[in-house]
C-alpha cells in the first residue's frame, strides 16, 4: 500500500505545480541605474519602474548642499541621503556624497539638481541636469 500512496501524492504534487505554473507570469525585475557627475547634461532611457540613483560629491559639513527638482511626470518621489567624508574623528568638512533615488514613471522629463551655497544663500553654484526618456 505504501507505493500506491507515494504515487498518488507525487501525482497530486505534479498536478498542483503544473496548474500553478500554467497561470504564472514572469516577473519583470526593475533595474537600478546608478549615475555620477559624468552623466550631467545627458539623456538616459530606463524602463518604467526602474530606479535612478544619482551620486554627487557634496560638502554638507561646509554648508553646501544639492537641491533636487525632479519632473513629477517622469519620476516618483525622491529620497536623498548623505554620506559623510571619511575623516579622522574630530575633523569636520571634507567632501562627502549626496545620493538621490528616483523611481521612473511614464512620460519623460528633466531632473535638475542645483548646488546651493552656505546657509541663507539663494545662489546656485553649479547644476546637474539629466533628461529621462523612458523606453
Amino acid at each position: 500500500m505504501r507505493p500506491i500512496r507515494v504515487a498518488l501524492v507525487s501525482s497530486a504534487l505534479l498536478a498542483l505545480v503544473a496548474a500553478g505554473s500554467a497561470g504564472a507570469r514572469p516577473q519583470a525585475h526593475a533595474a537600478t541605474v546608478k549615475l555620477g557627475a559624468p552623466a550631467n547634461k545627458t539623456t538616459i532611457h530606463p524602463a518604467v519602474g526602474d530606479s535612478v540613483v544619482i551620486v554627487l560629491a557634496d560638502c554638507l559639513d561646509c554648508g553646501y548642499r544639492w537641491i533636487a527638482s525632479p519632473s513629477k511626470r517622469a519620476l516618483g518621489p525622491v529620497s536623498a541621503t548623505y554620506q559623510d567624508a571619511r575623516l579622522p574623528k574630530g575633523q569636520v568638512g571634507g567632501i562627502g556624497k549626496a545620493f538621490f533615488r528616483f523611481k521612473v514613471h511614464t512620460g519623460g522629463g528633466l531632473v535638475l539638481l542645483e548646488y546651493q551655497g552656505p546657509a541663507g544663500s539663494t545662489r546656485y553654484l553649479k547644476e546637474f541636469k539629466l533628461t529621462i526618456a523612458p523606453r
